[in-house]
């Protein structure tokens, strides 16, 4: 008998009907959204399903800080991402001039770090 319910696991599993690939992409996203960028780098490699949700303009949303939008309308040049996920990366990877150039920003993880020139 548990021979029997192992097959039948094994199926469910390789078909892709159990488990968490049942779940909304809204769910998975939520999920990943509760865990850190380089978390949700990682869920990205798990299957199609994740990749997906990892991916979402709702994950990386979430990484952002809440006064991202207000920080860089204060830009000296446009900072312009199609996608969340691109937008971190980059203000993760390059300052931001604001203040016609009297205050430079990067961003870490949830908020930006500040210098005024």
């Amino acid at each position: 008998m548990a021979n029997t319910m192992n097959k039948q696991a094994r199926k469910v599993y390789e078909d892709g009907e159990g488990g968490i690939h049942r779940l909304p992409d809204e769910c998975l996203a939520k999920a990943i959204g509760l865990t850190s960028p380089a978390d949700a780098c990682r869920a990205a490699a798990v299957s199609a399903a994740f990749q997906s949700a990892a991916d979402s303009d709702a994950v990386w949303e979430r990484f952002l800080p809440p006064d991202c939008h207000a920080v860089l309308e204060r830009a000296v040049h446009l900072v312009d991402a199609s996608f969340k996920k691109e937008l971190f990366m980059d203000l993760c990877d390059e300052h931001v001039l604001l203040d016609d150039g009297k205050m430079v920003c990067q961003l870490y993880i949830h908020h930006f770090c500040c210098l005024i020139s």
